[in-house]
């Protein structure tokens, strides 16, 4: 084990009683396979491009990595395997593209326990990054949570704090937690908690994503969108909650589906979205950053007090959407209805949108009864009209057929 201190001085051996001084000396000097604690205190941030280094935040003490206008990314990592960033504070990069933790070319990387707040753009930024977790941390006030890019296979993401990220990266890019870029490798994304963002998740081109048992509200759940030529294909989207508080002064929607290729959007719930909580494009009719939505399926979710469903374009005959329930009017946006469906207009009516679509032929229009919606536990009551009313998948499920949204009775 090796110490970094406040008080040290980087021609000590890295000892408890005689600790370095800069992290950067730490990192450059300790030996493989080893811990580097980080007394509390401010550091400036580093760049680590060696393996088997374990570098964390001194227990009981608040570590914090501090950024500034002379590097990009605070704490940057490349070419490097089996690394962790643990318990420390990483905040104010200042940099456009920079980030708290930047990695690239890494495998078996650790991020766990950190807080990582207020970086102009990025709290952590992994390219091409494999065989890795991110979990635990708290991400807040930066332009995206966190990007993965041109990600590597076996990547989790998973209980993160993620919330106030409302600032714009560029143009095109920011107030929003999670964003998947030009992805194509398994990458699971579960139990995280993200709130008060633009977006909860983004992708972007990219695909054989798993989205489940994340808590979103207070900003737009999901959008997806590519390239010309380009595909999200394989997405599964499920027993998620997401919600929008009615004191929220914007706009929050749910899921923009204009690229959504072979995806499950099942056995959510979604409570109190403006405009829809599904908005399904076929995004090969020339739709802006639209791809292919062949075999898109939407089944065994419930909504309320929302529009349910926008449906904007001609859908393919392979899009099924069926065995879903919506309930209520509410002051969102669009919160009177039930669906929009081009070439007919809104309607209050699921008789209607089945007329008008063929969908949702098992779909139910009732009250989901829900332990108590107004404290948020969407878990549903004996009564429940849902129990039962879904089409059987790959969850496990109690009696007779599967439960319609995010939690399975009892």
């Amino acid at each position: 084990m090796y110490y970094v201190a406040p008080t040290g001085n980087d021609a000590n051996p890295g000892t408890f009683n005689a600790p370095w001084r800069t992290l950067q000396k730490a990192v450059n000097t300790a030996s493989p396979d080893s811990t580097i604690y980080v007394r509390g205190g401010m550091y400036a941030g580093f760049d680590l491009s060696r393996s088997g280094l374990v570098i964390a935040g001194y227990p009981g003490e608040a570590a914090v990595v501090e950024g500034n206008s002379t590097r990009t990314n605070t704490i940057e990592i490349r070419n490097a395997t089996d690394v962790a960033i643990m318990n420390l504070t990483v905040q104010d990069s200042s940099v456009q593209y920079g980030a708290a933790i930047d990695a690239s070319a890494v495998s078996n990387l650790s991020v766990a326990g950190n807080v990582l707040r207020n970086n102009q753009s990025f709290g952590i930024n992994l390219e091409n990054v494999s065989n890795s977790v991110i979990k635990n941390n708290d991400i807040s006030g930066n332009g995206t949570g966190i990007e993965i890019e041109y990600g590597g296979s076996g990547t989790v993401i998973q209980y993160n704090l993620i919330h106030d990220n409302l600032t714009l990266v560029d143009s095109g890019r920011g107030k929003d937690g999670i964003n998947v870029y030009f992805t194509t490798l398994p990458t699971l994304i579960n139990n995280n908690i993200l709130w008060n963002n633009g977006t909860s998740f983004e992708l972007y081109n990219s695909s054989n994503l798993t989205f489940t048992q994340n808590l979103a509200y207070d900003g737009s759940v999901l959008e997806t969108g590519t390239d010309p030529g380009g595909s999200c294909d394989h997405i599964t989207f499920t027993r998620n909650l997401a919600w929008k508080s009615p004191t929220l002064n914007r706009y929050a929607d749910g899921l923009i589906l204009r690229c959504a290729s072979h995806s499950l959007i099942a056995n959510n719930t979604f409570d109190g979205l403006d405009a829809f909580a599904f908005d399904v494009i076929d995004g090969t009719l020339g739709t802006e950053f639209g791809g292919s939505i062949e075999g898109l399926t939407i089944e065994n979710n419930i909504v309320v007090n929302g529009r349910a469903y926008s449906i904007d374009t001609v859908l393919p005959a392979s899009v099924v959407i069926d065995h879903n329930l919506g309930h209520g009017t509410s002051n969102a946006r669009y919160g009177a209805f039930f669906a929009y469906v081009a070439g007919h207009g809104n309607t209050t009516s699921l008789a209607d949108f089945q007329s008008w679509t063929g969908y949702d032929m098992h779909g139910l229009s009732a009250d989901p009864l829900f332990v108590d919606q107004a404290a948020r536990n969407y878990h549903l009551t004996a009564a429940s009209p849902a129990i039962d009313q879904g089409t059987i998948l790959s969850d496990p499920y109690n009696g007779a057929a599967p439960d319609l949204g995010r939690y399975e009775y009892p």
